[in-house]
């Protein structure tokens, strides 16, 4: 049995003892790709050791986002209602790196992962990069003291919340704003009045 080894292949696979044919066309390929995606989509592309990112206009929004983007539900940790336990927060941020550096162009987070921690661990992405990523947040969710999480859409708590989360991130502005669930029915129209 010949043992998986990384070979000096472009296309960054494993190989078992094969020599793979791709280095001699591969920058062709990749020209031919992303040509051909250009084409029939009318999108952009971003390649990274062969992967083709496609992007495309988010709504009416001059956003062009590729098509996969990095969540940070997990990244929040434990301590919170809705954790999947505790996180390392470097290997969080080396995995938001390295999905950047595959092409993804977007990050979305929320102030009540972690009640706050996931969008410290994009802050510190973003402190590390100079090519900043687009950076999605959410608003009406609160976490408490206790763990448990509350909503709100009024005007006052939404503004405290951004401002939180321009703060947590380092940013001074916030790419895409959103409303994580339109709750309490009788503050909506308050939440998008204030939006």
């Amino acid at each position: 049995i010949v043992p998986a080894v990384k070979s000096e292949c472009q296309c960054n696979q494993l190989t078992r003892g094969v020599v793979c044919p791709l280095p001699a066309t591969w920058d062709k390929m990749k020209t031919e790709a992303a040509s051909a995606t250009m084409q029939q989509y009318g999108r952009r592309t971003t390649i990274f050791e062969g992967i083709v990112m496609e992007t495309r206009q988010l709504g009416n929004s001059d956003l062009q986002i590729t098509s996969i983007g990095f969540g940070t539900f997990a990244l929040g940790g434990d301590g919170w209602l809705a954790s999947w336990g505790p996180q390392d927060d470097k290997e969080s941020i080396a995995a938001i790196h390295r999905g950047l550096d595959m092409g993804m162009n977007w990050i979305d987070t929320a102030a009540v992962y972690g009640i706050g921690h996931a969008e410290e661990v994009v802050g510190q992405v973003l402190k590390e990069r100079s090519d900043h990523p687009y950076v999605f947040t959410k608003c009406s969710r609160l976490g408490q003291p206790d763990g448990t999480i509350k909503a709100s859409l009024k005007a006052d708590s939404i503004r405290r919340e951004v401002e939180g989360s321009l703060k947590r991130l380092g940013v001074d502005v916030i790419d895409l704003y959103q409303i994580h669930w339109p709750q309490p029915d009788e503050d909506i129209e308050e939440g998008w009045t204030t939006m």
